[in-house]
């Protein structure tokens, strides 16, 4: 890792931008009328769905806009089973 100066202010603009982010998802969790939990929840079903899809062909984002309900569906058949079961 460079120590140059340039580096240095980078990292600040980085660290500021992430910053920025957390704060922005903690408000988004009020904006949602959701407690913590339930924004965690969210995204953690959220991440294994895009993680299974990504695993089978990586989408666009308009290519995810048009999934049926079918299509999201079938991707956590195996997951939805193992939850009623073990959840």
């Amino acid at each position: 890792m460079s120590n140059s100066k340039d580096s240095q202010k980078k990292y600040s603009v980085a660290a500021y931008a992430w910053l920025m982010f957390i704060t922005d998802y903690y408000r988004r969790v009020s904006d949602l009328d959701l407690n913590f939990d339930e924004m965690m929840t969210l995204n953690t079903v959220v991440t294994q769905w895009l993680y299974k899809v990504n695993t089978q062909e990586p989408k666009s984002r308009q290519e995810i806009h048009d999934m049926t309900d079918d299509e999201i569906g079938k991707t956590f058949s195996r997951f939805t089973s193992f939850c009623f079961k073990y959840c």
